[in-house]
């Protein structure tokens, strides 16, 4: 039966079961997101400077071959996280499954790789029309009712926006699981298993994203405290603040012991996030799916 405890269960399952698996998904996220670091921290400064009061334009031509690197860096580390992310689902879904800590490289994981480009892509169009809309209904009401009400119906307006999003998020929220449980590209299905169960899932994923937002707060006071502290300090002197975001921008790994630490704990709180997050979907995938049809690997071996 398909409950927020169940689901949340789902989450913490791996943590609980295969706590060797998450600790070399963290071992293999920290290492990426220090790699990553590493290399974009140089990247920044030109940016920096081009926001500063006499923008260089060398540096403004060095930003832009700098964003194009970055993207690329961006993009290699999502694919990375995806891979994990699959691996994360497959402990629920086909615990079996040989693998080192279930991560792989073959047609499950292009997949799931091409199914998340495809809904991002989709979700960016999809944000893009909805601000339009909601632009033009602003400068309708506003001509209709007065400027007084151009505010109120924006906000309005925006959280509507952020609510059909959340909810095709939640209704689509089934299709990675289901297209490692199926072996093919699904997503139709994911939207006719939820239906119904939309509260049910989103309490679950509330409730996860909770965790590790409380444990994301708690990483940020300790290891970035006084930055932010300076931050709030000198949040009215714009030089000051872009000096400080250069300096710890621009600071070598070696002389940021206190990053070190970031990235270690940042490291263990994503591979969290993939196993609380892969694994209570996959288990709403499970719950939903298997008496349909059951996973692949299992029909292939009763063949």
């Amino acid at each position: 039966m398909l409950t927020v405890g169940t689901v949340a269960a789902g989450g913490f399952a791996t943590l609980r079961t295969r706590p060797w698996a998450v600790a070399i998904w963290a071992i293999v996220y920290i290492a990426a997101a220090v790699a990553v670091g590493m290399m974009v921290r140089p990247m920044i400064a030109p940016m920096i400077m081009v926001n500063g009061p006499n923008p260089d334009p060398q540096a403004l031509s060095q930003m832009m071959t700098m964003m194009s690197r970055m993207f690329l860096l961006e993009f290699v580390y999502l694919i990375l996280i995806l891979i994990l992310l699959t691996a994360a689902m497959r402990a629920v879904i086909r615990p079996e499954a040989p693998g080192f800590a279930y991560i792989r490289l073959g047609g499950d994981e292009l997949r799931i790789v091409g199914l998340s480009i495809f809904l991002v892509v989709a979700f960016y169009i999809a944000m893009i029309v909805g601000v339009i809309v909601v632009g033009v209904i602003v400068v309708a009401v506003t001509g209709a009712a007065g400027p007084a009400a151009a505010a109120p119906a924006a906000i309005l307006e925006a959280l509507v926006l952020i609510g059909v999003f959340v909810y095709a998020e939640v209704r689509l929220s089934l299709a990675l699981p289901l297209t490692l449980l199926r072996g093919q590209f699904v997503l139709a299905e994911s939207w006719r298993l939820t239906r119904g169960r939309f509260w049910t899932l989103l309490g679950a994923y509330l409730l996860l994203f909770l965790i590790i937002f409380l444990l994301w707060l708690v990483v940020a006071a300790i290891t970035f405290g006084p930055y932010f502290a300076n931050l709030i300090a000198h949040r009215g002197d714009p030089e000051a603040l872009r000096a400080m975001a250069h300096a710890q921008m621009t600071r070598p790994f070696s002389m940021m012991p206190m990053a070190l630490v970031a990235a270690g704990l940042s490291g263990v709180l994503g591979a969290l996030s993939l196993a609380f997050f892969g694994g209570a979907s996959a288990t709403a995938a499970r719950i939903l799916a298997e008496p349909i049809d059951p996973p692949r690997d299992a029909a292939a071996a009763s063949a």
